[in-house]
């Protein structure tokens, strides 16, 4: 009898094991799943260098097929004649291929004390990764003329795309 209930015993451990060793792998997998949901749908986005600027860039990001930036006037004096510079830092093919973009010169954007303007860019290419550009903003504030601030704006740049 003794051996009996041993037997019994050590059958009740391997259920009990194998019961939540599946529970266990049942909640990895699907741990898993929404980790790498929730990973692939946030985009990360970020500028640096910027901050101490006349021009910040306040906000980024793609709308339909372009990538829209917004910046703000920082200065005490509104912001006039602003142009920005994008240069590709990472380029896909490994080339230094350069994005170079600006406002229409014949408009000269200004940006009234603490307000924002938004400037699109079209040459962008649509891309599932990361991207990191090095920005150049010149502008005049102030009675100053030709001013630069320089900085960095990542994110991922992917076009919405829509099907009719």
């Amino acid at each position: 009898m003794a051996k009996l209930f041993s037997q019994r015993k050590g059958q009740s451990a391997i259920e009990y094991l194998t019961t939540y060793g599946w529970m266990l792998l049942v909640i990895a997998i699907v741990g898993g799943a929404i980790f790498t949901t929730v990973q692939n749908s946030s985009q990360i986005q970020s500028t640096s260098g910027l901050a101490n600027a006349d021009v910040q860039i306040e906000n980024f990001g793609v709308a339909g097929d372009s990538l829209q930036v917004e910046l703000r006037a920082a200065s005490s004096d509104q912001v006039e004649n602003v142009k920005v510079n994008l240069s590709q830092q990472n380029a896909p093919s490994g080339a230094s291929q350069e994005v170079t973009t600006s406002i229409d010169s014949s408009n000269n954007v200004t940006i009234p004390v603490g307000q924002t303007a938004t400037m699109e860019f079209d040459e962008i290419e649509n891309s599932e990764n990361t991207n990191t550009f090095d920005v150049e903003i010149t502008y005049d504030t102030g009675g100053l003329e030709g001013l630069t601030a320089d900085g960095t704006l990542t994110g991922r740049m992917a076009h919405n795309s829509t099907t009719s």
